[in-house]
């Protein structure tokens, strides 16, 4: 019954490759996530964590992108 969920790039690969069943978060309201680089992988994964989160209300996103950076 969690409503308030901090996720780092690596938790959220490993719930993604895992492929069981998402942990039920149909509860949560405010996601925390801590991102170092966008890529294909990560994107996937968080769109499939967003899915399962009916009643997010908030989205705060931590990253250390450089805006010039080709790969992000």
């Amino acid at each position: 019954m969690v409503e308030d969920l901090f996720l780092n790039e690596a938790t959220i690969k490993a719930l993604f490759r895992e492929g069981a069943m998402p942990a039920p978060l149909e509860n949560v309201h405010y996601l925390g996530l801590k991102i170092e680089s966008f890529n294909d992988e990560l994107v996937l994964a968080v769109v499939c964590r967003f899915r399962g989160m009916p009643n997010l209300c908030a989205l705060y996103i931590k990253t250390k992108l450089r805006l010039n950076d080709p790969e992000s």
